[in-house]
């Protein structure tokens, strides 16, 4: 706690801070008594250094506390403390003079519980269902966005079909327009020819006759 400002005032004294993941419940339980984390987990490093034969693990000494995220049930519950007592040195005794200063361990405790029986079928059911929705869910997306992606194509085939079509159609009618225009040209050449036959007609007629 002495490097964080910010934690100050969980200081006994303004000019003296217990180690970090200490806590002081002398004026809570009116005995001198330091709870910490099994083994000193989190804590100060020093304190280790003090005590031998301690081991921190964060799965076997950490507070843990599981929740179903969907619902909010809490699943499993685990509490875990650790009470200490500071050594130091008491002249007056003679075994005490020689003692070090120290937080020595005297014990832990681990509370837990486990969500079971028909709330635990009842949240599993529940989670299953949800699951099974979400699937249900991304599946009908994805036959949407199928759906949609051909609808795109169909529109974009028809454009480029529209597109071409009006060429065909004009070839078409200058062919047909050529066509009339053929016709109305021997309509016009047929009485130019029989002029012509006449005309020869009356020649040769000319010529016998003479």
């Amino acid at each position: 706690m002495s490097s964080n400002p910010e934690e100050k005032c969980f200081c006994p004294k303004p000019d003296s801070c217990l180690p970090k993941g200490v806590m002081d419940l002398t004026k809570c339980m009116k005995v001198p008594i330091y709870c910490t984390l099994p083994h000193f987990l989190n804590a100060d490093e020093q304190l280790l250094e003090q005590v031998e034969g301690l081991h921190p693990d964060k799965d076997k000494h950490i507070i843990q506390l599981y929740f179903e995220p969907v619902t909010g049930t809490p699943m499993i519950g685990q509490r875990r403390i650790q009470f200490n007592f500071k050594l130091r040195a008491i002249p007056k005794i003679s075994i005490m003079k020689t003692v070090p200063e120290a937080l020595h361990p005297m014990l832990w405790l681990e509370e837990g519980v486990e969500l079971e029986g028909d709330l635990l079928k009842k949240i599993t059911t529940v989670s299953t269902i949800l699951k099974v929705t979400t699937g249900v869910r991304y599946a009908i997306l994805l036959m949407s966005l199928e759906f949609i992606a051909y609808g795109c194509y169909k529109i974009y085939k028809d454009w480029k079909m529209s597109k071409v079509s009006p060429v065909e159609n004009a070839s078409g009618e200058e062919k047909k327009k050529s066509s009339d225009e053929d016709k109305q040209e021997e309509i016009v050449l047929q009485p130019v020819e029989r002029a012509v036959i006449e005309n020869n007609l009356k020649n040769s007629e000319l010529t016998n006759g003479i």
